[in-house]
């Protein structure tokens, strides 16, 4: 029942005299005067960016009588965005375009397109505006080649000029020049990856041995003058072109001669000629370092590797008979490799990864919170490696939740990765948290043992910490910061500073500049970005970069693997050094 203030109800009664319908619009050949969600037909796109502005989302949506038929979610320049469209794919069929509306989708760039594609169905702007009936289920697919979006990847430097990558017609192999010296593109050759990839899929379910070189061959092709001209580069730099070089002008690892200095001092200090002979030292005591990365996450850079080879032979020349004090002195490793003046050399970010695999390694740390955007696998990931080698270490074991916002996507990532994913329930009125019920989805009982919460909002998030009695917590920072990360840690902190309850806050990323969107970095000399910011607030520790995406992190000034992953990597590069050190 609708209620009127004193004010209202003391009005005497004028008579509404416009009251005509609303306009129509035109909705699969048709003109329709919508007055319901469940009247809205179409098919369109819409187009969202990141936080940052470092990736970007294509979403396409075929909708029938208001509801999501189907849905074709595609991403650009960020690995973690690539695992929310994965979600987002699974989430938006079957929900009416309101639901996915207040659904979140799991990445902010995901969220954007979302927004932008509403406002074109409600208005009536939709691809099929004119189309008689619409577009059929499957439409979305013709705008794929094979099955793979239609990417254009080009790169060029005003020193060394454009390189074609990869374009409509397919992935790019060689460019052909207009002369020996300084010449310009003319042409070029390239392979349909699609067809390639369909092609090989054949002739392995015809039971014959693939012949990979002749279907390569048969399916190279050429645009432009190409065959006219005799100069003819490839269109990625590879080893060969490097050799006659000299071997002082290859790097093994991005940015080594400006982490040079940092990484000679750790070298000095702890006994070791060089970087090979760590590696020497790490392959002796049965550690594979580069596995132990890339198995975390598969994208990571090679700095990354070489710091925790450097670090992990630190800790076993320093003889570190626990797993927690070769956490710390694995630390020593990651900080030599921070580019000096860089936020993540004056954050001490390197030590404090390694304080904090300590701290997890600690027997006062009972409960571990990866307080994630659920954007990636990236929290999966670490937390994958903290529940299967931070208890061996431990007397008692080591619990690890991973709490964020979206139940969907919480659903999603528990089932990929074998968790236990806990429904909740909250109650606004009363602030009690229900649980509604628990799902194991492996058997291995260490996968199991980590929880996986998806909330609704902060009040929600909050109350999981408080259910969970979290001590330790890193927020991810790549979707959702200023939406719930940072907004739980900060008010969890506050509850537990009132209550007596030990926390150690760990912000994941940030640096200069990282912002949420364009209007909250304004202007002016010191415009730090809003997640940088929201991160100070609360944090014990502040970190670099994003939590899953390795690009991030090596921007500002560290090493090429998300923040989550590598808590796992240094906790079992830890008890790896210390079995070594103890003949285990």
């Amino acid at each position: 029942m609708i209620k009127y203030s004193n004010d209202v109800n003391e009005m005497c009664p004028v008579k509404k005299g416009a009251n005509h319908d609303c306009a129509p619009i035109p909705q699969e050949g048709r003109w329709d005067k919508v007055h319901e969600i469940s009247q809205i037909n179409g098919f369109t796109h819409g187009i969202g960016h990141c936080a940052p502005q470092q990736g970007a989302c294509k979403l396409s949506l075929n909708i029938k009588n208001g509801i999501i038929e189907e849905a074709l979610v595609e991403t650009l320049g960020c690995s973690g965005m690539s695992q929310s469209a994965a979600m987002a794919s699974e989430i938006l069929p079957g929900k009416t375009i309101l639901e996915a509306l207040n659904t979140d989708l799991v990445c902010d760039a995901i969220n954007v397109a979302m927004r932008e594609l509403f406002l074109q169905v409600v208005y009536g702007r939709t691809q099929s505006a004119f189309s008689e009936d619409g577009l059929v289920i499957g439409a979305a697919l013709e705008d794929l080649k094979h099955y793979r979006s239609q990417v254009g990847t080009c790169y060029s430097t005003r020193a060394k000029g454009p390189r074609y990558l990869e374009l409509d017609t397919g992935y790019v192999t060689r460019l052909c020049l207009s002369e020996k010296e300084n010449g310009e593109i003319v042409g070029y050759e390239y392979i349909n990856l699609g067809e390639l990839m369909k092609k090989v899929r054949e002739a392995k379910a015809s039971g014959k041995p693939v012949d990979y070189e002749g279907i390569f061959s048969k399916l190279t092709k050429t645009y432009g003058c190409f065959d006219e001209s005799k100069y003819i580069i490839d269109a990625r730099p590879t080893e060969a072109h490097k050799e006659g070089e000299g071997e002082s002008t290859v790097e093994r690892f991005s940015g080594e001669s400006r982490r040079k200095t940092g990484i000679e001092a750790a070298l000095r200090k702890h006994g070791i000629r060089d970087l090979d002979e760590a590696a020497e030292i790490c392959e002796k005591n049965s550690l594979d370092i580069r596995s132990i990365v890339s198995r975390a996450q598969s994208d990571a850079f090679d700095d990354a590797m070489w710091a925790y080879t450097l670090g992990s032979a630190i800790a076993i020349k320093a003889k570190a008979k626990s797993a927690a004090e070769a956490a710390r002195l694995i630390g020593e490793g990651l900080q030599a490799f921070c580019i000096p003046g860089s936020v993540a050399a004056n954050r001490r970010v390197g030590e404090g990864h390694g304080n904090l695999g300590e701290m997890l390694l600690s027997e006062e740390t009972k409960c571990f919170a990866f307080l994630a955007g659920h954007e990636s696998f990236a929290a999966a990931s670490g937390a994958i490696k903290l529940a299967k080698h931070a208890n061996k270490a431990r007397k008692t074991p080591l619990k690890v939740i991973l709490n964020g916002l979206g139940k969907d996507a919480a659903y999603i990532i528990a089932r990929i990765n074998g968790f236990t994913y806990v429904e909740t329930e909250y109650d606004q009125g009363t602030q009690e948290l229900h649980i509604v019920k628990e799902i194991p989805f492996s058997k291995d009982p260490e996968k199991t043992a980590v929880r996986c919460y998806g909330a609704d909002d902060v009040n929600e998030g909050c109350a999981i910490m408080k259910y969970e009695q979290v001590d330790v917590s890193i927020t991810g920072n790549s979707t959702n910061p200023t939406r719930f990360q940072h907004p739980v840690a900060g008010t969890y902190k506050k509850w537990c500073v009132n209550n007596g309850k030990r926390y150690f806050s760990v912000a994941s990323g940030g640096g200069t500049g990282r912002t949420l969107h364009p209007d909250n970095m304004k202007a002016g000399p010191a415009s730090y970005g809003l997640t940088d910011t929201m991160g100070r607030m609360h944090s014990d520790a502040q970190f670099a970069g994003s939590s899953s995406v390795a690009a991030h992190v090596e921007m500002m000034g560290y090493i090429g693997m998300g923040n989550n992953p590598m808590v796992g990597v240094t906790v079992e590069c830890a008890v790896g050094v210390a079995n070594a050190v103890n003949g285990k």
